[in-house]
């Protein structure tokens, strides 16, 4: 069953990934293994399929626990962006098993889980839920362009919500912020 679920996951992947859309990997601040890496080299060429392949290799095979929470970060991005956010919310889950709070070298993928999870619970439209997220992603930030990525995100909660005055008081404080980080403002102006 897991493997027909990783299958259909990567079917739509790839379908997703053929309208040219994009993810990015996580930064590196550590040695990664070569599976991984082959990961990363296939998602550059938007090859999902093989990337899904490698990054699951990596959770199945690493013994590094930040790796193994990259690689499920990874593939539940590429969950997310083909519409599986249920499956990207299994991957994401346990990704967070693997990381720990207070190692300041895991803060980047925590954040980047809690992120995708806000996100995945806004496509679920468990507004609330996403809101969650989003606040705890803010309280991992270090950065402008990160934070007002999260604050951009929560707005859009609010919008859905139809709570129209809370958002664009979300946008209205941001939009000066997100200037310097040009695909950041073109977000924030798109959804303002």
């Amino acid at each position: 069953m897991k493997n027909l679920s990783i299958i259909i996951s990567l079917l739509l992947v790839v379908v997703y990934f053929s309208c040219g859309q994009k993810s990015k990997p996580i930064p590196r601040t550590f040695k990664t293994s070569a599976d991984y890496k082959k990961g990363e080299s296939y998602l550059e060429k938007e090859m999902i399929d093989s990337a899904f392949y490698f990054f699951n290799k990596t959770a199945n095979t690493s013994k590094d626990s930040l790796e193994i929470a990259m690689a499920h970060n990874m593939m539940a991005v590429m969950q997310t962006d083909a519409g599986d956010y249920f499956g990207s919310q299994e991957s994401l889950l346990t990704s967070l098993k693997y990381l720990d709070k207070k190692d300041s070298l895991h803060h980047y993928c925590l954040l980047s889980n809690y992120n995708e999870l806000g996100l995945t619970s806004l496509h679920l439209r468990n507004y609330d839920t996403a809101l969650s997220y989003f606040d705890q992603t803010l309280q991992l930030v270090s950065d402008t362009n990160a934070s007002v990525t999260a604050l951009n995100n929560k707005a859009l909660v609010y919008q859905s919500k139809k709570e129209y005055d809370r958002a664009l008081d979300i946008y209205q404080s941001i939009v000066g912020l997100s200037k310097n980080y040009p695909r950041t403002y073109a977000r924030v102006l798109t959804n303002f």
